[in-house]
């Protein structure tokens, strides 16, 4: 019998209860053997996917639950293109609130359509994206919004929708290029943006560049997990890039550099 997947499990366990950290982790080693770091790097892919979610319960402890959106997914059917008339009104309630509430709402709205519905053909977005990630008015929502992105990317993606992925590449890349250079909520969810569009030929080099400003910035070294992948397949050449900066005359960076390449090597065991 092939052996489960330990981001399977989790998702298994939360669908019977919510849990606390000790609760989830002790069910999920007693099904498989694996580690805490294991546990941690799958627990926290599982979060920046939205499938699943930490809130404090009414007892003040910090448990995991199914996200609200992984549960719609279960219940529609993956079928056909958006409605234009729902996203161009949802747009609509977007760009004319004047409430966060009615922002957050409409997002999850959008969001949830996405998750289930493919985004086709429908050039009057790009707009809308392009302009909200660069209004500080909508910063608190950049992250959201690049979350949206990444559902309209990996439909494309599944569908190999070449205009789609051209349209992405070209009318919202450069824009969020420019997010992963500075700290910030949105910088996480920007380089994965970056880590999934790019081809492979072209994808170091430019993880490379948002890398060096993370270290520079002293920013969370765990923003590069995609280098992770790279560095299973490409050792040698992380190793030519890294070791030159732990040895350098930058403390600051060197211990950055140093603390990356720890960090690569244990999520790459992971992979």
């Amino acid at each position: 019998m092939q052996e489960r997947n330990v981001r399977d499990i989790i998702l298994q366990e939360l669908t019977s209860s919510p849990k606390t950290w000790s609760e989830l982790l002790s069910a999920v080693t007693q099904i498989r053997s694996v580690s805490e770091t294991t546990f941690f790097y799958h627990l926290r892919k599982l979060l920046r996917d939205n499938r699943i979610e930490k809130v404090v319960n009414e007892q003040h402890k910090k448990i995991y639950r199914l996200a609200a959106d992984a549960e719609d997914v279960q219940l529609m059917e993956k079928t056909g293109a958006v409605d234009r008339a729902e996203i161009s009104y949802l747009l609509a309630q977007i760009n004319q609130a004047q409430a966060s509430e009615t922002i957050d709402q409409a997002l999850k709205d959008v969001k949830s359509i996405l998750l289930v519905k493919s985004l086709i053909d429908y050039p009057a977005i790009w707009g809308f994206f392009k302009d909200k990630l660069t209004q500080k008015k909508f910063e608190p929502y950049w992250p959201t919004l690049i979350e949206i992105l990444l559902l309209i990317l990996r439909g494309a993606k599944t569908r190999s929708d070449t205009k789609t992925l051209a349209l992405l590449k070209g009318a919202v890349f450069p824009r969020i290029s420019e997010i992963t250079l500075t700290p910030g909520k949105a910088r996480g969810r920007s380089i994965e943006f970056v880590d999934e569009l790019l081809p492979e030929r072209d994808k170091f080099e430019q993880l490379k560049i948002i890398a060096e400003k993370v270290m520079e910035q002293g920013d969370n070294v765990s923003l590069l997990y995609p280098l992770a992948t790279i560095y299973k397949r490409q050792k040698l050449d992380i190793w030519k890039w890294l070791y030159p900066l732990i040895d350098g005359d930058n403390q600051k960076l060197a211990k950055q550099a140093s603390e990356l390449l720890s960090y690569l090597r244990v999520c790459a065991r992971n992979i």
